[in-house]
């Protein structure tokens, strides 16, 4: 961006503030920090502005680039601003707002925050999600609303940001090629049963393909509970679940026979016994 006529406006002084920062698209206010930047230049007959701003961690939404122009004394000789949208709804707007402020998420983005929630709702709120794309924005929107108003009365603001932690957490450390963090069988139980007591992890060996074991000591509903993993392929990150104590999880007594290795399988199941 390009400032002109600086020297014929500032008669008396011979510097001026740039500031240039995000905002949202209802607001006059820099979003966070790490969205503004400012400085004092030199009046001239044309200053250039070569500043950037990082929007890696700028979440979905409308937002407006501004660029306001003060004298030393703080006073707005002039501004500028520029609408632009942006899609990244691994990243929660509302982290960068007081406990009390809510920002309504784009459409594709409250799809998204609803398939995170699917793992931890009950069959109905399941179906409805299932069927996301057959109601109005607001439908949703009210949905979300009442799904953690349900769990956390009190403050259900906080008890989606705690969740959505979690959720970020798994994306970090379980996604595979293919597959975002919480839609693998690691990010289930994570999300579902939150982070375990205890993880084993067992290598590749000529004998075991390399397996986790994740040990729950005391959850919501069982004790001593746990869960075992398992992955076929060596390049990815993904591990499949074949075995777990928990009710309602998948339960296999012959999953030591899963782990072992193609070449070291039994020839039959008598020799597993």
């Amino acid at each position: 961006s390009e400032i002109y006529n600086t020297d014929k406006v500032l008669y008396e002084q011979d510097s001026f503030v740039y500031r240039c920062f995000i905002s949202t698209y209802n607001s006059e206010r820099p979003l966070a920090e790490e969205f503004l930047r400012e400085k004092k230049c030199k009046k001239t007959d044309t200053y250039v502005m070569l500043h950037s701003l990082n929007i890696d961690s700028l979440p979905s939404g409308n937002y407006l680039l501004n660029i306001h122009i003060y004298n030393l004394d703080d006073s707005l000789l002039t501004s500028k601003n520029l609408f632009f949208q942006r899609s990244n709804p691994d990243i929660d707007i509302n982290r960068y707002l007081p406990d009390n402020e809510y920002i309504k998420p784009p459409i594709d983005t409250l799809y998204t925050y609803l398939d995170y929630i699917y793992i931890i709702g009950n069959d109905v709120e399941k179906e409805f999600i299932r069927n996301a794309k057959a109601h109005s924005y607001e439908e949703l929107d009210d949905f979300f609303t009442v799904f953690w108003n349900k769990r956390n009365p009190n403050n259900p603001l906080q008890a989606w940001y705690e969740y959505y932690k979690d959720v970020m957490t798994v994306n970090n450390s379980y996604s595979s090629l293919k597959l975002k963090g919480y839609r693998t069988d690691r990010g289930y139980v994570f999300l579902k049963y939150g982070a375990p007591s205890e993880i084993e992890k067992f290598s590749y060996t000529k004998d075991n393909y390399p397996y986790e074991i994740w040990s729950y000591y005391n959850t919501a509903n069982q004790n001593d509970i746990y869960f075992i993993f398992y992955s076929r392929d060596l390049v990815t990150n993904l591990y499949q679940l074949i075995h777990s104590t928990a009710e309602g999880e998948i339960y296999d007594p012959r999953w030591k026979l899963r782990l072992k290795a193609k070449d070291a399988r039994p020839a039959s199941i008598e020799e597993t016994e």
